[in-house]
């Protein structure tokens, strides 16, 4: 994906072909450095000599991953996952129905694996409808609610119990029918739902939701 944004009339294989002779320079530097600091530290004691490489490997490996996100920040890739679908949605909520360009959903995207909010809270988890519900009559009324849509978007809220905000999150689940204006959607609705739970709202989970779900609906 990383080539094919770079190769713009089909020359991959010209992309290609610079991209491993800059990988080949680079670890022939690299390998240049790690001798030449070898042999200047020959005069100091064996036991920094034994010390250097674990001294130098923390530094270098958060070099690394500093590079290797400026690398994915630096990629517009015109493809939508979940991070960069809750992204565009809460631009279209918070700023007036405006769609993001790709450079500027780069700048911001989620890199990491742990589930992700645009706005800091209730990030979003795509999840089966058993780990959603202990209580027959919540799930009733869930039912109920999204009887009309392929998705269900359930709140958890274990903050109260815990103590942390990290104990709220927003758990989206669809039916088998579901397709990608319910996926959509429900990532919408995620948007509209931290939106309201923002503004200081004195309605309940389930009120928010159910609100959520209309707006949802209407600029869907």
């Amino acid at each position: 994906a990383f080539h094919k944004k770079f190769a713009l009339a089909n020359n991959m294989a010209d992309i290609t072909a610079k991209s491993q002779a800059q990988h080949v320079v680079a670890d022939t530097l690299g390998l240049g450095l790690a001798l030449g600091v070898s042999h200047a530290v020959q005069s100091v004691s064996p036991q920094l000599r034994l010390a250097l490489p674990v001294l130098s490997f923390p530094i270098l490996a958060a070099c690394d991953v500093l590079l290797v996100r400026n690398e994915l920040r630096a990629i517009q890739l015109r493809t939508l996952n979940q991070d960069r679908c809750q992204l565009i949605a809460s631009d279209w909520v918070t700023r007036g129905r405006r769609v993001p360009c790709p450079a500027e959903v780069s700048k911001v995207e989620n890199i990491t694996f742990f589930p992700f909010s645009p706005e800091g809270g209730w990030p979003l988890e795509v999840s089966q409808i058993d780990e959603c519900f202990d209580d027959p009559k919540h799930l009733a009324r869930f039912l109920g609610m999204f009887r009309r849509e392929e998705y269900m978007l359930v709140p958890e809220d274990r903050s109260r119990a815990s103590g942390l905000l990290s104990g709220r999150k927003l758990r989206l689940v669809f039916g088998a029918s579901a397709g990608e204006r319910a996926m959509l959607k429900g990532v919408l609705q995620a948007a509209y739902f931290r939106a309201l739970e923002g503004e200081g709202n004195a309605l309940g989970l389930e009120e928010l939701v159910e609100k959520s779900r209309k707006l949802a609906n209407q600029n869907a």
